[in-house]
């Protein structure tokens, strides 16, 4: 659809990143307003927050490194290479990794700070979803996260330059 938005020398600016940083902080935002309203210190929501968006963008690539190995045999400098194909940022992310290691770090963080997990969970688990269905949107700028063939009134044609367009080159398929 829209993979760049500009690209100046050796960077570019991709949709997708900038959806997930606009969910990250949309999400943090949300979290610390509802945070003030049931009187929860604004200070754990920030601290979590931070450490939620380090576990899952952490998570996400160890989930597709692990998922992915052969990707990476014989050149393991690449799982953290920031310029892979010639611009900056690190493809390759999966979400199922981020949301586990979110979890993870959301209990131990509320085991170490001797704060209620689920009163806690009561005010970023909304936000939590807020921020992914804005990252979401993301990948579908991107192209790289898409169903079936579909003849629904919501079908798109991705272009053939994206992952979902190369998959299925001039066919109506099911965003997601």
């Amino acid at each position: 659809m829209h993979r760049e938005i500009f690209h100046i020398g050796r960077f570019s600016l991709h949709s997708w990143g900038v959806m997930v940083a606009l969910g990250f902080a949309l999400g943090m935002w949300v979290a610390v307003r509802r945070a003030k309203k049931v009187g929860f210190p604004e200070k754990h929501i920030f601290d979590i927050s931070i450490a939620l968006i380090i576990a899952a963008i952490v998570g996400s690539r160890l989930w597709y490194v692990f998922t992915h190995i052969e990707e990476f045999s014989g050149n393991w400098l690449d799982v953290i290479n920031p310029f892979q194909g010639g611009g900056f940022g690190i493809s390759g992310m999966a979400m199922v990794g981020g949301v586990v290691a979110t979890i993870i770090t959301a209990v131990i963080f509320c085991l170490i700070r001797k704060i209620n997990f689920f009163e806690i969970g009561d005010i970023i688990a909304p936000t939590f979803l807020l921020g992914m269905f804005v990252g979401r949107w993301g990948c579908f700028l991107n192209g790289c996260c898409f169903g079936r063939e579909s003849n629904m009134p919501w079908a798109v044609v991705f272009p053939n330059n994206s992952p979902a367009g190369s998959v299925f080159p001039g066919v109506r398929i099911h965003p997601t």
